[in-house]
Formats: C-alpha cells, structure tokens, sequence
C-alpha cells in the first residue's frame, strides 16, 4: 500500500537532518580552528593533530593519535550520515513521483532515526577528539614550562 503523507513527511526530515549534520560539522571545525589559533603561539612546535596524515617522521603522542581516531570517527559518521539522507531523499521524492514505495517504508524510518543517532554519534566523537587536543596542549605547555 503506497502511503503518500509518510513520504511527504520522509521528503521534509531528510534535508533538515542532512542540514544539522553540515552545522554539526562546521561547528565542529570552527572549535578546533579556534582552539589551534589558541594554542599555536604557546607551543614552541605545532604538531598537526588535526590533520588526516602528519608530517613523516613525526613521532605522534597517544593523545594525538586518539584525537586523530576521533577526527575520522566524527568526519566519517558526519560524511555517512549526508549520504544516506541524500538517498532516503532521492528513494522518498522517487516514490512521490511514481506513487509507489520505492523503498521499504521500515528502512526510510530506520535511515531517519540512524541520521539523528549518528549526529549525535559524530557530536560527542568531536567533543572527544578536542578532549584529546587539549591534553596534548597542556602536555606541551608543561614541557616547554620545564625547559625553559
């Protein structure tokens, strides 16, 4: 049975979820521009923890290296997330256009209700990864307090 109000409402939820995601994200690299602008003059050597690949021969610190996994975590769930709204989108609209449920209705609901886990997934992913650069900077800033 084809149910055409669950696909209009379907059709509204995943461009406003896929919108949260691309907020959460920006959010997300805002805070950790900010927080490197903060730290860059304390330290006495930037190590980019927030980059995907580092400098080669760099030794990475654990922190940074859990910074990092975090950093993939919530990029990937934020990446994951806009694209399976854009596919819950395209099979919704698809059905509007033929009246006919392109995509069984338990997945749509599924696929909205994962989006909005997975948002907030990738939110507290981000807030640990800053958890970790943080760390990082206070371990720098107290080792360059010692060699000063």
């Amino acid at each position: 049975m084809y149910r055409e109000t669950f696909w209009v409402a379907v059709s509204a939820a995943a461009p406003v979820i896929a919108l949260a995601v691309v907020v959460a994200y920006n959010d997300m690299k805002r805070e950790e521009a900010l927080f490197k602008r903060q730290t860059d003059p304390l330290l006495r050597h930037s190590l980019p923890v927030w980059r995907y690949f580092p400098a080669p021969g760099l030794k990475i610190p654990k922190d940074a290296r859990r910074a990092r996994r975090w950093t993939w975590a919530s990029v990937g769930l934020h990446r994951l997330n806009v694209l399976g709204q854009a596919a819950v989108l395209a099979f919704s609209l698809t059905s509007l256009a033929q009246q006919v449920n392109e995509m069984p209705l338990a997945l749509a609901i599924a696929a909205e209700v994962g989006g909005l886990v997975a948002l907030l997934g990738a939110g507290a992913a981000a807030e640990r990864k800053m958890d970790a650069l943080y760390e990082v900077a206070v371990r720098w800033a107290a080792e360059r307090d010692d060699s000063a």
